[in-house]
């Protein structure tokens, strides 16, 4: 293995070094600096040490797996799956939004995802939505993943709502914070699904097809701590941070 060393002058005088690229780039010196920058990164490269860091799971990892993936309709086939969630298969939304999120810079692995999701849908092409014999009746189920991006580190939200045991309305999100906890994760999916049985009331009051819209509309979700906090919400290690906006359930 080889070894470089480099060496590079800068008088320092009574200034302080740029702590950042863009202060470094503003410097008097801003020659030097980009000088001593490839020094360091070919010295890296001499030295073998070039990978810094893990590359994230699925992305691609070689030159001929970048260039495979070019003759890969990726986004295409991802877009289509999208209309398809939206239209009539509610069951895929959350997979989906995670492949999606991958058009950028998608890999073999993600490729792979997709067609399993393909494959899926062949073997429930005959399914449909049904709806009961039930009474009209709006009924919300929520629910949120833990962390499962590792990139951003926010929760999913996920819910559908039903009426008469047939789903009418779903979506499968990110959040728009970092939760600490699952409660706190889950008390903002029922934030947002409360916000959206109001929607649904007015809707479904102005068709006047649904009776007895008067009534509450009961959301269903598996966290203790979250049906805790909505009927006597207190100040608590974990839930004094969450934000006030969640708390209109």
């Amino acid at each position: 293995m080889s070894l470089i060393e480099t060496l590079i002058v800068i008088s320092d005088g009574n200034f302080e070094d740029p702590l950042t690229f863009k202060k470094a780039m503003e410097d008097v010196d801003k020659d030097e600096w980009i000088k001593a920058m490839n020094l360091e990164l070919e010295s890296m490269y001499f030295n073998s040490i070039w990978d810094l860091v893990d590359q994230s799971d699925g992305c691609p990892k070689t030159p001929q797996e970048v260039e495979e993936m070019r003759h890969i309709p990726y986004a295409s086939v991802v877009g289509s799956l999208m209309y398809a969630m939206l239209c009539t298969i509610p069951d895929i939304c959350y997979v989906v939004g995670i492949v999606s999120g991958y058009q950028s810079n998608s890999g073999l692995a993600h490729w792979t995802a997709v067609k399993t999701i393909l494959k899926y849908l062949r073997r429930i092409r005959d399914y449909m939505l049904v709806h009961g014999s039930k009474d009209l009746i709006l009924i919300g189920y929520i629910d949120s993943d833990f962390q499962t991006d590792r990139d951003s580190r926010k929760f999913t939200s996920s819910s559908v709502f039903t009426l008469k045991e047939g789903a009418v309305v779903w979506r499968s999100i990110k959040q728009g914070c970092i939760a600490d906890s699952t409660m706190e994760a889950e008390n903002v999916v029922a934030c947002e699904a409360a916000k959206e049985s109001i929607w649904q009331r007015k809707f479904l009051t102005g068709l006047e097809v649904v009776p007895n819209m008067s009534k509450p509309i009961t959301l269903y979700f598996d966290n203790s701590g979250v049906v805790a906090n909505s009927r006597k919400p207190r100040s608590h290690k974990r839930g004094k941070y969450i934000e006030r906006k969640y708390h209109l359930i």
